[in-house]
Parts: structure tokens; sequence; C-alpha cells
């Protein structure tokens, strides 16, 4: 990859719809390297959050026997974690639309409720 003189690859509000600025890159010259780092100091991926919940209950029936509840929430905020931005530029002659765009997010809230007894 080769950076473009005076062009900021950050942009103001990153977002899905553009995380980085695909004009401050150009691909070099084929069989060429680049000039430009490998992984660029002022620019980050997304950040990545996971809040679970485990709740139990435990409830004696006799002094051998008991029964326990369990609910479990996995990314119980149900935040949406978005994938690394698509960082292919392509060539001048066919540049990716999707180049600098987040395409897909991860995540969703998951859900277990569970029942045990003990003997």
């Amino acid at each position: 990859m080769n950076a473009v003189p005076g062009v900021d690859p950050r942009v103001p509000n990153p977002g899905p719809e553009l995380w980085f600025n695909p004009e401050a890159f150009v691909d070099p010259p084929d069989f060429a390297l680049g000039n430009a780092p490998r992984t660029h100091p002022s620019l980050y991926n997304p950040a990545r959050q996971f809040h679970d919940l485990a709740v139990t209950k435990r409830v004696a029936l006799s002094s051998s026997k008991s029964l326990e509840v369990l609910f479990e929430g996995f990314n119980f905020s149900n935040r949406a974690n978005w994938d690394n931005p698509d960082p292919v530029i392509g060539s001048e002659g066919a540049r990716n639309a999707n180049a600098g765009k987040v395409i897909q997010s991860e995540g969703g809230r998951v859900i277990q409720l569970g029942l045990r007894f003990n003997f």
C-alpha cells in the first residue's frame, strides 16, 4: 500500500459507513512494495464489548436433594460489535467500493435457562 502525501487517513466521525479514508492510500505497482506501514499509527479497528450475566438460585428440597435454577445471558446488553473495515483499496482503475467501510457486525443476545435436580 502506498500512502498519498497530504491526505489524512482518519475521518472525523468513524462509523460503519466510513471507518477510514480510502483516498489516503493507493495500491503500488505490480511486484513492488508499498511505502505505507503495515499498521498505521493513527488508525484503529472498532472496539468490541461483551457483557455477560449469569444468575443461579439453589433451593433445598430435602437434606440430600436440591433444585437449581440457572439463567445466563450472553451479550446481555445486545450490543452489536462491528467487524474490521474492508482494507482492500483496489487498483486505480478498479477501486473497491467497500474500502474503509464496515460491512458486517457480529453479536446478538443469547439467553439460556436451565433447571437442574441434584440428588
